[in-house]
């Protein structure tokens, strides 16, 4: 048979307002409130320790008291008996809470509307004794289904996680093949560098070498350019020393004799000549002598 648990919030500190609870007349062992505590609206989580009730007032004016369930959530389970809805119109209802020390905290009241039943019921009325049993088994069901939903609840997280840690994994592993191809770029580079430093430190080598040569040879030809210098301003310096002693004996010879006289013996001539300077050069002239 079907079971219709209806949930609701029911407040301890101020009226609650909401819309009156539907039931049928004479139904019995199929309906069932699972309550949800509030005060001013906060949640209270009941004490699995604790028992909880459902107090009734029918339109008769007759009250009765049935026992619920705590549940694992801290919500209660409790029954709409068939003593509840035997009578058509509006039960007045509190749910109470009675601790393990007897203390007792009672909600506003509440109304449940019976809504009356099509046809009399002639069935013979069972007692309402066995009603703990089936809240009992009813709060079981609930706290297997909460305990299920946690559990579906708890393992779509795991499930979630496990996606987000893989996905993470897959993150690094992704990223580190990236830094291992980075690095392996890198270290291809730095073998292409240090090749090419290589290569530019021979060559350096060989031009070093090369400018050493190119030195030497440039000191010996600066050397050999120095003693060319030095030999040619000796040479000018000599050659005009030359040219000064030259024009030096010159100058005395013009002045020593600047004419003179000579006789060829053998053929009795006489000539008369003198020594002249032409074009820088001491030059004889002379003539013959002729005699009358």
């Amino acid at each position: 048979m079907a079971t219709i648990i209806k949930e609701i919030e029911v407040d301890v500190s101020q009226l609650n307002r909401f819309a009156a609870i539907v039931a049928k007349q004479y139904d019995k062992q199929s309906r069932f409130l699972k309550v949800t505590l509030l005060d001013s609206g906060e949640r209270i989580k009941v004490e699995s320790a604790s028992t909880a009730v459902i107090n009734a007032r029918r339109e008769d004016e007759v009250a009765k008291t049935f026992e619920g369930t705590v549940n694992a959530d801290g919500t209660v389970t409790v029954p709409l008996t068939y003593w509840m809805l035997q009578l058509d119109g509006t039960v007045k209802c509190d749910i109470s809470i009675i601790t393990a020390n007897k203390t007792v905290l009672s909600t506003t009241l509440f109304e449940l509307e019976v809504q009356e039943a099509a046809a009399p019921d002639d069935s013979e009325i069972e007692k309402d004794d066995d009603y703990g049993i089936l809240i009992q088994l009813i709060a079981d069901v609930q706290a297997i289904k909460d305990a299920e939903a946690k559990r579906v609840t708890a393992e779509n997280g795991r499930v979630s996680a496990e996606k987000s840690r893989v996905s993470a994994e897959n993150s690094r592993v992704n990223a580190e093949t990236t830094r291992v191809n980075a690095e392996a770029a890198r270290v291809k580079a730095e073998q292409a560098r240090v090749s090419a430093e290589n290569s530019r430190v021979d060559v350096e080598s060989k031009r070093v070498t090369a400018e050493k040569g190119r030195v030497d040879v440039e000191s010996k030809r600066v050397a050999a350019e120095t003693a060319r210098v030095q030999a040619e301003t000796k040479r000018q310096q000599d050659t005009s020393k030359a040219i000064t002693d030259c024009n030096t004996a010159t100058d005395s010879a013009l002045k020593a004799a600047a004419t003179m006289m000579i006789v060829n013996d053998d053929t009795g001539k006489t000539y008369q000549g003198a020594i002249k300077v032409i074009g820088g050069k001491p030059v004889f002239e002379y003539d013959e002598v002729v005699t009358g």
